[in-house]
């Protein structure tokens, strides 16, 4: 059986929000980064 725990944090900050935004930006310009150096080699 599964056991429900309440969250162990309080809530979300504006800070832990910006912290994902901003994580999930980086990965993409490395993903858009690595696509573009992969289709025009030197």
């Amino acid at each position: 059986m599964l056991d429900v725990h309440p969250p162990s944090t309080v809530g979300h900050t504006w800070r832990n929000f910006f912290i994902h935004i901003h994580t999930i930006v980086v990965g993409l310009l490395i993903a858009l980064s690595l696509i573009r150096t992969a289709r025009y080699p030197p």
